[in-house]
């Protein structure tokens, strides 16, 4: 599913009932997508291992994701880069130590952010 909504900047449809428990990679998924803004709190992403850049420019995304399972994710690097008015509590999500260190620029830009995610992360570890 990498890429698959990049650079639609006018899609906003609903995806939560999609079955994704199989899916890996969801690099790029919603890149640019500007107007996307839908909660993705019933998929199943325990399988993904690649979300490097998932939202990256996706400006309105502010869904639910919290309750996902990201404990086999290798990539997060620039998630939300950009999405401006993501402000969505992820402190509970428990990241791999390394993927944590080694993912840069998360959140840059994404003025809802709260610092205390990433505080919440290194005690997860």
């Amino acid at each position: 599913m990498a890429g698959l909504f990049a650079g639609a900047e006018n899609f906003n449809q609903s995806l939560n009932s999609w079955n994704v428990s199989k899916v890996a990679q969801m690099s790029y998924m919603f890149h640019e997508a500007k107007k996307f803004n839908q909660h993705l709190d019933k998929w199943n992403v325990s399988s993904v291992i690649d979300m490097e850049s998932m939202f990256l420019g996706a400006e309105s995304f502010n869904g639910k994701i919290d309750n996902w399972n990201v404990q086999n994710v290798n990539r997060l690097g620039e998630m939300f880069l950009s999405a401006v008015k993501f402000s969505q509590n992820l402190s509970k999500w428990k990241i791999k130590e390394n993927v944590f260190k080694n993912s840069s620029n998360i959140f840059d830009k994404t003025y809802g952010y709260k610092k205390e995610v990433s505080e919440a992360w290194e005690r997860n570890k």
